[in-house]
């Protein structure tokens, strides 16, 4: 996963599978928010969730709406030249930490093609490991 770390997302993956990945977290959001906070999780229990809590919630909510934004543009690369998306391409420093951790969680937690597509798999981790 760290060859994604920091990788302009259009030379990776096409559009059709950044889509794709997309699709998957926003017809999945209450699950997924579910499993990265899940105490007692019944499979890949050795991974680390984020602690369930109302602020915790708030901030894997505000990852994913990040993530998604970051699929759906044609490039991300840790760098944003437009002060106009800014907001849009980063998670609030309130909820920065609580984010990347969720989002380390949910990269090893995909799973492809149980969740999706591997070209979609690999786009969800390279937007999820540049939270």
């Amino acid at each position: 996963m760290e060859e994604l770390k920091g990788a302009d997302l259009s030379t990776l993956v096409e559009e059709e599978y950044r889509w794709e990945a997309a699709r998957k977290i926003v017809n999945n959001k209450d699950a997924i928010v579910n499993d990265i906070m899940n105490s007692s999780p019944k499979s890949q229990d050795q991974i680390d969730r984020v602690e369930a809590n109302g602020d915790n919630k708030e901030a894997i909510e505000e990852m994913l709406e990040v993530v998604i934004f970051k699929l759906l543009m044609t490039e991300f690369s840790g760098r944003n030249d437009d002060d106009d998306l800014s907001d849009e391409l980063s998670v609030s420093d309130l909820y920065s930490e609580v984010a990347k951790k969720g989002a380390m969680v949910m990269a090893q937690r995909v799973c492809a093609p149980r969740d999706m597509s591997a070209p979609a798999a690999k786009a969800l981790r390279a937007a999820l490991l540049s939270v």
